[in-house]
């Protein structure tokens, strides 16, 4: 891992330009390599941001500990695209909900994911398995020739077989979670193709929000040991040059700790609905995969059912007219019982809007 520093001033003598921030309403704690200033929280948009000095965490919010960054692949059309299908997918959307106005208010933030290299000396054991084919014959009677026939049959097993050994070796960049709300993280978006990764250079992070992780190295090393028992079980099977394994055990030692993080890109946005409570949207940096909080507008809907029935009162009373001339012009009987069909269908229409809204109401928090 490369632990030189990656922000660097024009004059030697000064330091990076590093500013923390912390929100106050969802106690989310951020970096900015920039000294732009801001005062609202890119996660859930309060205006309660402070400032606080990040050289206070100590390594933890270091830029030198940023290591690898997977780069934003989302086109400025792919988001409009998704912003546009997003918008359209919500019933009755608010006012304040546009395609222009989720563009307008984008914020970039990186998610952090803990880095770790480690030297590892163990000693293991497992059953090593090897392909092998076993051929048969299988005799059968054959009506029509009269007579017996025999097939040759080939038969996949596997043959397992005791290993043991010693493992030395140095594994780099072992991923492990830096934030509490991992799983959440990934229902909502998905993964990130940590292939892409590229090392974080001097301005490459710029005008984005760095999220640090509120997750310690220490909490985070039991995941990292669980990965690092499966590349071991990887090397060793393949080392034994076995088809398969099973019943891996070691009893490793473990050495040169090195963490760093991996950032991931994530934009945020969001609007209001219409009781001017913030609903917030989050969108892939590399998909673009959309989540977020889907407010329909009761009032929107609520205009839709006014309108309905107004125009069911109307046809009802013109249906009622139509049905008092039938007397003296019998042929208008049948636009009287279709009017009051097109009334009765419209007055159960009218609640309509109001059964989706809140139904698409129900549940729509993102937990994140």
């Amino acid at each position: 891992m490369n632990q030189e520093h990656i922000v660097q001033s024009v004059d030697s003598e000064s330091k990076p330009v590093v500013q923390g921030f912390v929100c106050e309403a969802c106690d989310w704690k951020f970096i900015r390599l920039d000294s732009a200033p801001a005062s609202t929280c890119p996660h859930c948009f309060s205006p309660r941001l402070a400032v606080f000095d990040p050289t206070a965490l100590g390594q933890a919010g270091s830029p030198n500990q940023l290591e690898l960054a997977i780069p934003v692949q989302v086109s400025s059309a792919d988001l409009e695209e998704g912003t546009r299908q997003f918008v359209s997918s919500i019933w009755f959307p608010p006012v304040d909900l546009s395609p222009a106005g989720i563009l307008s208010r984008l914020s970039l933030v990186y998610l952090p994911r803990w880095l770790v290299d480690v030297h590892v000396r163990a000693g293991w054991q497992m059953d090593a398995g090897y392909d092998y084919q076993v051929v048969s014959h299988q005799d059968q009677f054959d009506e029509n020739s009269g007579g017996w026939t025999s097939r040759q049959l080939k038969e996949g097993r596997v043959r397992w077989e005791p290993r043991r050994g010693t493992l030395q070796r140095e594994y780099l960049n072992v991923i492990a979670p830096a934030l509490e709300q991992e799983a959440t993280i990934r229902s909502l978006l998905g993964q990130f193709d940590v292939s892409r990764a590229a090392r974080v250079t001097e301005g490459s992070l710029k005008q984005a929000w760095i999220r640090l992780p509120d997750r310690e190295t220490s909490d985070a090393w039991g995941d990292a040991v669980l990965k690092l028992k499966g590349l071991a079980a990887g090397d060793c099977q393949r080392a034994a040059r076995a088809d398969h394994s099973r019943e891996y055990n070691w009893n490793p030692e473990f050495s040169d700790h090195n963490w760093t993080l991996l950032l991931e890109p994530v934009f945020t946005s969001w609007y209001q609905d219409d009781q001017g409570m913030v609903q917030r949207v989050f969108i892939h940096g590399q998909t673009g995969k959309f989540a977020g909080e889907r407010k329909s507008s009761f009032k929107r809907a609520r205009n839709t059912t006014f309108g309905l029935l107004i125009a069911a009162v109307c046809v009802f009373i013109l249906s009622v007219l139509a049905g008092g001339l039938s007397f003296v012009l019998p042929v208008i009987a049948v636009l009287a019982v279709i009017g009051l069909v097109c009334a009765l269908l419209l007055g159960v229409g009218a609640i309509v809007p109001l059964v989706m809204v809140w139904w698409g109401n129900r549940n729509t928090r993102l937990g994140l």
